[in-house]
C-alpha cells in the first residue's frame, strides 16, 4: 500500500539532519540535501481523500455508525466492508 507524506515536513526533516551530521542542505559541499528537496518537490501530487472508520450497529436495522444508513440485511453487513452511502472503512470494533 502507498503511503503518502507532506514534502514541508520532508524539507523539515531533511534540513534537521543535514543539521545533525553537519551536511550543507544549500549549495555547499554539493547541496544533497537541497537536491533532495527539489526532486521531492516536483514529484507528481496524488488526491488523498482521509479514511473514515465505523462498524455496523445492530439495532432493528444495521446501521453505518459514521452516517447512520440502514440496511435490513445480515448479508449486506457480512460482505461489506464499506458503507456504500459515506465510505466509511467497517473497521471498529465494539468495546467489550
Amino acid at each position: 500500500m502507498a503511503k503518502y507524506v507532506n514534502v514541508d515536513t520532508v524539507h523539515k526533516s531533511l534540513k534537521s539532519l543535514c543539521n545533525k551530521y553537519k551536511i550543507s542542505f544549500g549549495s555547499h559541499y554539493g547541496g544533497f540535501g537541497e537536491e533532495i528537496a527539489k526532486l521531492s518537490s516536483q514529484l507528481p501530487a496524488v488526491d488523498v481523500v482521509p479514511i473514515k472508520h465505523g462498524k455496523w450497529k445492530d439495532v432493528f436495522l444495521f446501521e453505518c455508525s459514521n452516517c447512520h444508513a440502514q440496511t435490513n440485511s445480515k448479508l449486506f453487513k457480512s460482505n461489506l466492508h464499506y458503507c456504500p452511502n459515506c465510505g466509511a472503512k467497517m473497521d471498529l470494533e465494539d468495546k467489550k
